[in-house]
């Protein structure tokens, strides 16, 4: 099993990481981009950084409402929704988990 220590960027290639995006977002890949997004979150979340990650969540969000896709945008504002939660936003945490539900069902 493959484990990395992402408290340190030195682990990761970012460069490579931030161009890929680049590269999805240029080529119209709007799906691959807004997972790309959500997974860099994640990864800010492993680094104990929420609030870069919320950022990186919302892009993704912005991407899956551009699609009208509803399963991209049901991921999207379940990790905004967690963004908002472990910034100590209810409300927004809330509001943001609600309407991913709406949106799935």
């Amino acid at each position: 099993m493959l484990t990395l220590n992402l408290a340190s960027w030195t682990d990761l290639n970012v460069v490579d990481y931030e161009r890929s995006l680049d590269l999805l977002q240029e080529s119209g890949h709007l799906w691959g981009a807004g997972l790309a997004q959500i997974a860099f979150g994640r990864v800010e979340l492993l680094r104990e950084d929420p609030l870069s990650a919320l950022t990186h969540f919302q892009a993704a969000l912005r991407l899956a409402e551009q699609q009208q896709d509803a399963l991209a945008t049901t991921l999207a504002f379940d990790h905004v929704g967690v963004g908002h939660l472990l910034l100590g936003h209810l409300p927004e945490a809330t509001s943001a988990m609600s309407r991913g539900l709406q949106v799935s069902v």
